[in-house]
């Protein structure tokens, strides 16, 4: 079974209102996902989802507490998918610059989230609310 690792990360806006950052995916047009990809050989799932959300999205961030994890099978194939909630804490110039970047409300997530990752996102919300 394939490993990936990634997170849900979120940040604190001006008007002192919590974002959540999705990203756009390169297959499905107008899909959002959160920052996710494959764990390398001996790399530590906590490593692999920060390096993939500043890989893919440009931003640094600090990783808080495991969300969950979830096992996709795609053609005969098993991924499991581990996230972290995550803050922001720096951003780089430099990043995938063929995805889009969306910050949404908490209350957008659950329509704008790609289904195969709304448990992920229900946990998010569960977990940040409480």
């Amino acid at each position: 079974m394939k490993k990936k690792a990634g997170v849900v990360a979120y940040r604190i806006n001006s008007a002192n209102k919590t974002e959540v950052l999705l990203i756009s995916t390169r297959k499905y047009k107008d899909s959002w996902v959160f920052p996710v990809g494959t764990v390398e050989k001996n790399e530590p799932l906590r490593a692999a989802a920060a390096r993939e959300c500043l890989e893919e999205s440009g931003y640094e961030v600090k990783l808080e507490e495991k969300i969950d994890s979830i096992i996709v099978e795609n053609k005969g194939f098993r991924s499991e998918f581990t996230f972290y909630k995550a803050s922001i804490i720096g951003e780089q110039e430099n990043y995938e610059d063929d995805r889009e970047r969306i910050w949404v409300d908490p209350d957008e997530l659950m329509e704008k989230i790609t289904p195969i990752f709304l448990p992920i996102a229900l946990s998010f919300l569960k977990l940040h609310k409480s």
